[in-house]
């Protein structure tokens, strides 16, 4: 084995080993103390991304052409134009509560430090492609619940983590109410964390649906599929949303495809021996661990817990949720809104009491906010899917991803663009370079 061997085995596995810190990092924006202003790492990301798009730019050697930079400056339109709105509603109400002022700022942040998630890719593996991203983020999912789940048996550990994290009042408070009974994420708070999560579950469905994998990478998708959904719960109940919509997307009718056939058998064959091994698992943890975990897993899986002793499909959160269905009294509200997103008394209680995401956005700037929203939400998204309709699963994927959204907003305050910009970026350049959507079949070049 010569040396430049052993160089190029060193020099991918470091890359493999940044890219996948790069990934997680711009996933969860992990709030490390000592960041200005509480921000967290995808902003710093951003900050790196905007400085290469300059040098692209001054080369004119940017990855996409102008069709695609229209589509971009499209959206930024309606990012002025929910910025714009933030302000007008704010001055109506006499109000200092500018959201989407922010909001906007972090969706343009969003979006330069996705380019440079993907440049990276770009740099490391020549190009980036649909399935080399999912792999990457799919393991970022499994280093955040493991993580997670270290933290929840081990105090110490957990005291180390929270130590270099400033996780600011919400979830300080938070922790401290549910610190028995929930996994606390590495994020700025779980919702965000398991909606995430809930998109990776999503992820491993259309790998495993529609891919020859082999029956060791088919275990992996098994092992991250069971890791993430379960020990995703206990972070918070949103994962299994995306739980529900990857069990969608992996029994979907397709024809009749032996290899659809096949994969199927194989996952539900890696289920069993995972079933198993996290079965003999348990029993070598101590009485305090198995205590823990089961306090952890009746919070997490609350509504099977309830309709199993026949108490009906219904959880705790779900009770709270039908009570926050306040609908404004005035149609001043409807129009341009109240100006207010959080309590003016108390800025981590919602204002009117609602989390509802839909009433939030009302109460905030009105229906025409509401559309503005949905609308950049929306607009990548079924751009995405729209480029990929030649490849059936990944145009049900994005198109899924609608409805993911829908649901999501009536559980809470929803973004998922920054998830779904990455993949605008990289089925683009596809379309651009090959004229169809390149699905790399190769799972790990370099781990």
């Amino acid at each position: 084995m010569n040396n430049s061997f052993i160089f190029k085995i060193i020099k991918n596995f470091v890359g493999a080993i940044i890219l996948l810190v790069i990934v997680f990092a711009y996933v969860f924006s992990v709030p490390f103390k000592g960041l200005p202003g509480g921000i967290g790492t995808r902003m710093i990301l951003a900050c790196f991304g905007a400085i290469v798009l300059f040098i692209e730019l001054l080369k004119g050697h940017i990855l996409y052409n102008i069709k695609i930079r229209k589509d971009l400056l499209q959206i930024l339109l309606f990012v002025f134009a929910i910025a714009s709105l933030s302000v007008i509603t704010c001055l109506a109400n006499q109000t200092s509560d500018y959201y989407f002022v922010r909001f906007a700022s972090a969706l343009i942040f969003n979006m330069c430090a996705g380019y440079f998630v993907v440049w990276l890719f770009t740099k490391f593996y020549g190009e980036a492609t649909f399935t080399s991203l999912s792999n990457y983020l799919i393991i970022s999912g499994v280093v955040q619940v493991i993580i997670s789940l270290m933290m929840f048996l081990d105090n110490n550990f957990r005291t180390s983590v929270l130590n270099v994290l400033d996780m600011g009042e919400f979830m300080e408070t938070l922790i401290k109410s549910t610190e028995e009974k929930r996994l606390i994420p590495i994020g700025p708070n779980p919702f965000p964390v398991s909606i995430a999560l809930g998109f990776i579950l999503m992820l491993i469905s259309v790998l495993m649906r529609n891919q020859k994998n082999s029956f060791l990478t088919t275990l992996f998708y098994t092992i991250s599929f069971i890791l993430i959904a379960s020990i995703g719960a206990m972070i918070g109940r949103t994962t299994l949303i995306g739980g529900a919509f990857a069990i969608l997307i992996f029994l979907l009718p397709e024809g009749v495809k032996k290899s659809a056939f096949t994969n199927r058998y194989k996952f539900l064959f890696s289920i069993l021996i995972v079933i198993c091994i996290l079965f003999f698992s348990f029993f070598l943890l101590s009485q305090e661990s198995k205590d823990s975990l089961t306090a952890s897993s009746e919070f997490g899986f609350e509504v099977f817990y309830n309709y199993f002793s026949g108490n009906g499909v219904k959880s705790a959160s779900t009770d709270e949720l039908y009570t926050m269905f306040i609908w404004p009294d005035q149609l001043k509200t409807y129009i341009i809104g109240d100006g207010l997103f959080s309590s003016p008394t108390n800025p981590i209680e919602f204002y009117k009491g609602t989390d509802i995401g839909y009433l939030r956005l009302i109460y905030y700037f009105g229906i025409p906010g509401l559309l503005i929203f949905l609308i950049i939400q929306y607009l990548l998204v079924i751009r995405i899917a729209i480029k990929s309709k030649d490849h059936k699963h990944i145009y049900r994927f994005f198109m899924i991803q609608c409805l993911f959204m829908l649901v999501l907003n009536v559980k809470g305050y929803a973004d998922i663009l920054y998830l779904n910009i990455l993949f605008f970026y990289i089925i683009d350049s596809q379309v651009i370079q090959e004229s169809n959507l390149k699905i790399d079949v190769s799972h790990f070049e370099t781990l």
